[in-house]
């Protein structure tokens, strides 16, 4: 089976996919740098989350090249080199077909043409980050019982101008849980999502329906330092493991794309 597989196309395709996403990698990192140029340090976060993902892939690739461990692999591949002039041509220069791959078109290209992106001005969609907190071994996730949507929820809020999506998350743990020590497992975005939001009354004003362009992060916290609920917004703090995190939410959609979606990135982050 080695000797057949050495001299197949199969490990030849390998290869190229290998060098591929390699390459794409490089290009959402290049993507990175110019973004941090222009000022726009949560697209740059989001072209580095991408390069991470390209990443992965190509490892993926690699683990099954092993079998041809100790030979030269020839290829000849396609490899584009086009120059760029903006943020979201950058974007387009590799594409994917999963959800974050599209809610990240989404993204960009919003922010792209919206200068008002990061503003609840914009009633259409704008920015928003938000938290998925967990304990210092990964065996607790804090939640908040939201009031408007009443279930327990992630904890997050928007942008309201503030570009630094993870000050934003950060700054949100601390008001809606009223905890003080809490801390970035990292630094680089954990997951995005573009979130339907219903129209709803808040503070006595009808808020239309819209979009939550939404960056995550991964945060850790002390499960021993007491909570306390922000009663304007909601009616309930607490610990619980992943699994019971997926039960007490009783929004079935949130569950399945992206409660289930964070627990099973949490495992596989340690």
């Amino acid at each position: 089976m080695a000797g057949l597989f050495s001299e197949s196309k199969t490990k030849q395709n390998l290869m190229r996919a290998f060098a591929g996403e390699g390459q794409a990698r490089n290009r959402y990192t290049f993507a990175a740098e110019q973004a941090r140029k222009e000022g726009k340090p949560a697209v740059a976060d989001i072209f580095l989350y991408t390069a991470d993902q390209e990443r992965a892939h190509a490892g993926r690739y690699y683990e099954l090249l092993k079998e041809a461990s100790g030979t030269n692999i020839f290829i000849d591949g396609s490899y584009p080199v086009d120059e760029t002039k903006t943020l979201v041509q950058l974007l387009r220069a590799s594409e994917h077909n999963e959800q974050e791959e599209a809610d990240k078109a989404l993204i960009l290209n919003w922010i792209e043409k919206n200068d008002d992106a990061f503003l609840r001005d914009n009633v259409v969609a704008h920015m928003t980050a938000s938290a998925w907190v967990v304990d210092k071994d990964r065996s607790k996730v804090l939640m908040v019982y939201h009031n408007i949507y009443d279930s327990w929820s992630w904890l997050g809020g928007h942008a309201d101008g503030e570009t630094d999506l993870l000050a934003v998350a950060i700054r949100e743990v601390k008001e809606e849980a009223g905890i003080s020590c809490v801390r970035p497992v990292s630094e680089e975005i954990f997951s995005l999502e573009s979130l339907t939001v219903d129209g709803h009354v808040k503070r006595g004003k009808y808020v239309s329906s819209h979009l939550h362009l939404n960056v995550t992060y991964l945060l850790e916290a002390d499960s021993e330092e007491q909570v306390f609920v922000k009663e304007d917004e909601n009616s309930g703090v607490g610990w619980f493991t992943p699994e019971e995190a997926l039960k007490k939410s009783t929004e079935p959609w949130f569950v399945e794309r992206v409660y289930g979606k964070l627990v099973e990135k949490m495992k596989k982050n340690g």
